[in-house]
């Protein structure tokens, strides 16, 4: 994963043709929105620094794979209508400047976007014609090749950066650079977009030469020849692409694209800042000339010589970083590469300064020595099997592993940013495997590891390059470069290279140890820090796997803080006649009621039982406390109170928090004599819960169905608690207008009148007796009618779309102390979910008849129920006879409506 130009950062405004889609089509084939204008430096605005390279866009697809890859995985089905020929792909063109080659929007379709309320119009361009698509296709692939090759010959130093395969390094960098030229035709063939560009990247640089050096150390503590060293090392980085290429073949296959992106980012950024580093020290040790592999050898570098060799490559990548923020044109960075090599030559013809007196001069001169010719067949010399020490590989197998996670990580973000300047999804699996089958070839041949080039790859997108013919270029003129029978070191001068490595450490550093500040969160923004120092200090897997965890140890820390609780105040789905609301609404806060999610562990088992006992109004003696135990217990409020703790969100406890909350939790209501209800508890919750004797079947904890079932069982109890003779008997039969009257004793303007309403309402209403299980109504039924409860119970529900394990029901708790059966109906799966139930003084049906629509759950009676049913016909004779009374009985409505709103406001807020 790698980015080798400046091209993905032009500020010119883009125009996105919006796609075409053909009659009949799902309107779900157009991909989502994007914005006209759209800043390429940033890549959807993460970036607002004027620096590309190497892996500056991987921050920039952080939110998207949080966002879409998971979802991609799961819905490659789904995805596949995008391959519908109806389809066109929305294409991305850059608006040209004074400077844009006009053959690169020859082709595009131009976006125009009307005032105010006017329609996008699109001008389609002409067919490009054949000639044209070589000729752009040429030119592309010439410009990809001018970046490429000095890329590739400086990642050739980074993977054989002992010095110790110095003198070999003219033929290593043509393995290097026929392994890129193995890796783009495999794209060029399998990839799924035509204008892909994969080539040896970074990500896997430093496993690579953490490999070849550790051999070179193994090998000369072995005292083994030049050739078994190489051998080793060739051989051996070679089984590692070829197994790489396999296992990542096997993860698309599987569709297990997702898990290698558990790799935590601030790690990986951790990472690819080491790799910064590395380029640096690596363009350093070129230059010079001296052997530096960590920040302790940098003073080899403090003498005039080093520093004279040195300077032209610093400056120069430091003049590229600024050259190519400033100048957003395409071509901007290959003619200065080109240019680099070209004004040396002609300042040494200008001096007189021969070939042989620059590779002499300040010591280690400006080129290196020449080796003859390098024929571009011997290379596979070097690859003997019988010279092999194989004693070295079970030391290598971690760098290999840790070499797999990233690879896969890196190549997923890839995917994902190309996806998203393309404008529609791409299967991850698909592309992971086809990175796969990339580096299988490309370890048969004996090359090292690669992927997607992003850079490229959009560089050659936004031409509209539609055909093949950009990876054909570039794959011939990285042969021609392979076939070469001279050693390119001996030519171009090494402060070029280590111009091209400081430009791609630069920007690395800075993106990832600077800019990344404002992308992570301040502990996120630590660890990619602690793992850069980690891996500076240590080596590869250690470092990273620190960095691992600490990204651990962040997250419980941060799990620990989040907030898992949610205090809730609300009504059970129950209509109560109005002498019990009255009672209810004045002990009410006798309902202590939170709502609990996530997975419940010991980190947060603390703070949920601090803000319980807090909204218990619980006093929690101290050791320096001076008060004696009967002064604690009169702080402490001594009325019932009943705690309700709802556990649909939680997706698990484990046992510490079992014993850390829950069981405290029990130990302070029995202490208090206060009541814990548990509602909707899964199976597994409920299983622990057993065992660790939190539910023990006694009169202070309680599992409940659900948490209006819990609300209702606890205010049933509060009306019987604070039952007294002055109060409206609980089960007392009342009349229509005893119903009718409840819902308006608050209102002043019927004071006088609301005794002659009533009489004149009475007649319209018609009385109705079901029996027990017997339907009022049902789903689908026409509502024409409201009904009010005079006496007995009805039921409202709905068909449950999935069933759980059910807590006891209320009914069952009636009853303490009583043990479940297998034939107790709380642990059968009901069929059916319950709404609310309707009490004497209550009323039903008024949602669906005032908005005219079927009956949307089923009414039962759970006992001897009688009601009174006004129908929608009498209701409008009411009102035409006595339009007083109708306005009283619609008011009735109005508060009922209201009343069944405030009942569920917490519910619907949530």
């Amino acid at each position: 994963m790698a980015s080798y130009n400046d091209f993905g950062r032009s500020t010119s405004p883009v125009n996105v043709s919006m796609p075409d889609v053909a009659p009949g089509s799902s309107s779900r084939h157009q991909p989502p929105p994007r914005a006209s204008m759209i800043n390429f430096g940033s890549l959807s605005g993460f970036f607002d620094s004027n620096f590309s390279n190497a892996a500056s866009y991987r921050s920039t697809t952080h939110e998207l794979l949080v966002r879409q890859s998971s979802a991609y995985d799961e819905q490659d089905n789904d995805n596949a209508d995008f391959d519908d020929p109806s389809y066109e792909q929305p294409l991305i063109q850059v608006r040209p400047n004074d400077s844009t080659s006009s053959l690169l929007n020859s082709s595009q379709p131009v976006a125009r976007y009307g005032g105010d309320g006017d329609e996008t119009t699109i001008d389609e361009p002409e067919p490009a014609t054949f000639r044209k698509q070589l000729i752009v296709g040429l030119l592309y692939g010439i410009i990809n090749s001018v970046i490429l090759v000095p890329v590739l010959i400086s990642f050739a130093q980074i993977i054989f950066r002992d010095p110790y395969y110095e003198k070999s390094m003219p033929y290593l960098i043509k393995l290097v650079i026929l392994s890129s030229s193995v890796h783009q035709m495999v794209f060029s063939g399998v990839s799924t977009l035509p204008f892909a560009i994969g080539q040896v990247q970074d990500a896997g640089l430093i496993f690579l030469s953490s490999m070849a050096s550790d051999i070179v150390a193994h090998g000369k503590a072995k005292d083994l020849g030049h050739d078994e060293i190489l051998s080793t090392t060739l051989c051996w980085l070679a089984i590692s692409t070829a197994s790489l290429g396999l296992a990542l073949y096997i993860t698309g296959k599987l569709k297990l694209a997702s898990l290698v992106q558990y790799l935590p980012l601030s790690v990986v950024a951790g990472y690819l800042a080491f790799i910064g580093l590395y380029c640096f020290e690596a363009g350093l040790s070129l230059m010079s000339g001296h052997e530096i592999l960590g920040p302790l050898d940098w003073g080899k570098l403090f003498n005039g010589e080093s520093m004279l060799l040195m300077c032209p490559g610093l400056l120069l990548g430091v003049a590229l970083v600024f050259i190519t923020g400033r100048f957003r044109h395409f071509a901007v960075l290959p003619c200065c590469l080109v240019a680099i090599p070209i004004l040396f030559h002609i300042t040494l013809l200008a001096a007189g300064v021969s070939l042989d007196e620059a590779r002499s001069a300040y010591g280690t001169g400006w080129l290196a020595a020449t080796t003859g010719e390098t024929h571009f067949w011997q290379v596979w010399e070097h690859y003997q099997f019988g010279k092999v020490d194989w004693s070295v590989i079970p030391k290598l197998l971690p760098t290999w592993v840790a070499m797999y996670f990233v690879v896969a990580f890196s190549s997923s973000l890839d995917v994902a940013a190309i996806q998203m300047e393309l404008g529609r999804a791409l299967d991850f699996n698909h592309e992971l495997s086809t990175v796969g089958i990339s580096n299988l070839v490309s370890g048969l041949t004996g090359g090292f590891t690669g992927s997607y080039i992003f850079s490229q790859t959009l560089f050659t997108m936004r031409a509209n390059i539609e055909s093949r013919i950009v990876g054909v270029i570039v794959v011939c003129l990285e042969l021609i470069t392979f076939t070469l029978p001279i050693s390119i070191l001996a030519f171009v001068p090494k402060f070029f290279f280590g111009s091209v490595l400081t430009f791609i450490a630069i920007d690395l550093i800075l993106s990832w140890l600077v800019f990344s500040y404002t992308l992570v969160h301040p502990w996120e923004y630590a660890i990619i820090w602690l793992t850069f120092i980690a891996i500076l200090f240590t080596n590869l897997e250690e470092g990273m796997a620190i960095g691992v965890g600490l990204s651990i140890i962040g997250f419980i820390l941060q799990y620990a803080n989040a907030k898992v609780t949610q205090r809730i105040h609300r009504s059970s789905n129950i209509q109560r006649g109005f002498a019990q609301r009255s009672s209810l609404a004045h002990h009410r806060s006798n309902i202590i009621s939170f709502k609990l999610s996530g997975h419940i562990f010991f980190g947060s088992s603390l703070s949920i039982l601090k803000e319980v006992k807090q909204a218990l109004n619980i006093v929690t003696p101290s050791l320096k406390s001076s008060k004696s135990t009967i002064d604690l217990l009169a702080a402490n409020d001594t009325e019932r109170k009943f705690l309700i703790l709802d556990l649909a969100r939680v997706s698990g406890i484990d046992a510490t928090a079992v014993r850390t909350c829950f069981l405290a939790l029990r130990q302070l209501c029995i202490q208090h004599r206060h009541v814990l209800l548990l509602s909707s508890v899964s199976e597994a919750n409920e299983r622990i819960l057993r065992r660790q004797s939190v539910l023990a079947d006694d009169a202070f904890v309680h599992n409940i169905g659900s948490l209006d079932e819990a609300l209702e069982w606890a205010e049933d109890e509060l009306l019987r608690m604070h039952a007294t003779t002055s109060d409206e008997p609980t089960f007392q039969r009342p009349t229509l207008e005893r119903v009718l009257s409840t819902f308006l004793l608050d209102d002043p303007s019927y004071d006088d009148e609301l005794g002659n309403q009533l009489e004149d309402a009475t007649p319209y209403f018609k009385q109705r007796v079901y029996q027990p299980s017997e339907t009022i109504f049902d789903i689908g039924d026409d509502s024409d009618s409201i009904y009010f409860v005079e006496a007995g119970e009805v039921i409202l529900a709905k068909a449950r779309e999935a069933t759980i394990r059910r807590g006891r029901s209320v009914r069952n708790l009636l009853r303490f102390g009583r043990r479940r059966t297998a034939s107790d109906p709380s642990t059968t799966q009901a069929s059916e979910q319950r709404l609310m139930r309707c009490c004497a003084g209550g009323s039903f049906g008024e949602m669906n008849f005032a908005l005219r629509q079927p009956r949307q759950f089923k009414a039962t009676a759970t006992q001897r129920t009688v009601l009174y049913e006004i129908d929608r016909l009498s209701l409008d004779d009411l009102s035409v006879a006595a339009p007083a009374a109708g306005a009283m009985v619609n008011r009735v409505l109005m508060k009922s409506l209201a009343l069944l709103l405030s009942n569920n406001l917490d519910s619907i807020v949530d």
